[in-house]
């Protein structure tokens, strides 16, 4: 008995194991094909020129050939070609590396010129690694490396510290989520300039928004310990602590919220401290629909110029094509109230600084008005204040003018005073507590500054 039911289990694994691996190759090679078609759509400045996949019984190999070129901007006419290359390991014991529907090896392969010179930094090692598992309920994750390396040459030698990166996807990319660290890297020229770079780190997670074909709504945030670029013995600038947040929300259905922050810590110019950057920026109530609409025919636009085109023909048509997207799609937008909103810009310390916020809405837009953009003006309601401290104005003055702020008066000087007090004078600007301070509005077609009209404008 013992040995029919051993018998019994060994023809199981015997037959339903390739069976499994057979109906996983089938699986594998329609997801990857399905990948492919997505990417011009995605990314408008790919070309497939090639998608060749040879599926075997346990393994396959997926060659995609790409074109990359951007037909509207001067030197990047030209296609520059690229292949990816897929070894894909069939499951449900994919290499007997763990359980999954497949494993893909994803290697770049490029121009032999390229490569001739990659293979003097690298040796044989690969410059870019990625490793994906393909889940069985669809789905998986990818995880992504890049080896140090030094490269020198007849100008001077540059440093790359490698990359790590991970990668998570859902379904049909319902969700995504990633992880990105990479130690940084430097540049030292023979003339004494010199780049460093510090840790690059990034973090993201988003759910595509339901029944939008490209809209996710999430967050993603990067940093970079520090930035140092020297053109000599002394740091002409340096950068500490800069980061960048995004969130996508959709408080209210069909509607979506977003806002972006950016940040420096510190600021200097050779011995000048500028102190920090803050910037922060909102739109609120924008119709998903239209920005989803908008977005594809954007996407469009910047793939329309012929590669064979000249620079000039070819930005003038992107330029047009854009134009048309904010036609079709701008009114759609504006005519569902949102609201735009420069909560933050600011830069300096706690005494020299200058900063601006500010918000803009246009009400009651029609089908007229967004046939003819000159009936808008009547409808934006804007509102901006500014304030600038007399020491920063100084500070910006003196390194305009090449003097320090404290070396005595100088034309640049004198203009910008007189120009200052004629300003104060009319009330277009308030002045005190070493501050100048201006609000800004706009509404019903005139343009005030503290409430006072603008001369030449109704």
């Amino acid at each position: 008995m013992k040995k029919i039911v051993l018998a019994t289990v060994a023809a199981v694994i015997l037959i339903g194991y390739p069976l499994s691996t057979y109906l996983l190759g089938v699986r594998a090679e329609t997801a990857a094909r399905a990948w492919v078609d997505t990417l011009p759509a995605a990314v408008p400045f790919l070309k497939i020129v090639r998608n060749d996949y040879q599926r075997g019984f346990f393994k396959a190999t997926h060659n995609v050939e790409f074109a990359v070129s951007v037909p509207a901007v001067p030197g990047m006419g030209e296609q520059f070609v690229v292949t990816l290359q897929d070894e894909i390991s069939h499951g449900p014991l994919p290499d007997f590396s763990g359980i999954g529907a497949a494993r893909v090896k994803h290697t770049l392969l490029f121009p032999a010129k390229v490569q001739q010179e990659l293979v003097k930094v690298l040796g044989d090692k690969a410059p870019l690694t990625a490793v994906t598992m393909l889940a069985f309920g669809g789905g998986g994750n990818t995880k992504i490396s890049s080896p140090a390396f030094t490269y020198k040459d007849a100008r001077g030698e540059a440093s790359w510290l490698g990359i790590d990166a991970n990668f998570d996807f859902s379904k049909d990319y319902q969700r995504v989520s990633y992880t990105m660290n990479a130690p940084g890297f430097s540049a030292k020229m023979l003339d004494g300039a010199e780049l460093k770079v510090g840790k690059i780190s990034a973090t993201g997670q988003q759910d595509k928004l339901a029944q939008t074909e490209s809209l996710y709504l999430g967050s993603a945030n990067m940093s970079v310990e520090s930035v140092v670029a020297t053109s000599g013995p002394a740091a002409a600038l340096l950068l500490t602590n800069l980061s960048y947040s995004a969130e996508t929300k959709s408080p209210v259905a069909s509607f979506v919220d977003a806002a972006g922050k950016l940040s420096v810590k510190s600021i200097k110019f050779g011995n000048d401290d500028w102190g920090a950057f803050e910037y922060a920026f909102n739109a609120k109530h924008l119709h998903a629909p239209s920005v989803d609409a908008m977005g594809k025919a954007m996407r469009q636009a910047y793939a329309k110029p012929s590669d064979k085109a000249p620079p000039a023909e070819a930005a003038a048509q992107m330029q047009t094509a854009i134009l048309d997207v904010l036609k079709q799609h701008g009114g759609a937008l504006l005519k569902q109230d949102p609201t735009l909103e420069l909560e933050r810009l600011r830069v300096g310390t706690d005494r020299d600084y200058l900063s601006l916020s500010a918000n803009a809405r246009v009400n009651g837009v029609t089908d007229a008005d967004t046939s003819n953009p000159m009936l808008l003006i009547p409808k934006v309601n804007a509102r901006a204040e500014v304030a600038l401290t007399e020491t920063m104005l100084a500070k910006i003055t003196s390194k305009a003018s090449g003097k320090p702020a404290d070396g005595g008066a100088d034309e640049m000087a004198l203009m910008v005073n007189a120009q200052l007090d004629s300003a104060v004078a009319q009330g277009y600007i308030i002045r005190g507590d070493g501050a100048l301070k201006s609000t800004i509005t706009f509404a019903e077609g005139k343009l005030l500054i503290n409430g006072r009209p603008v001369e030449g404008l109704k």
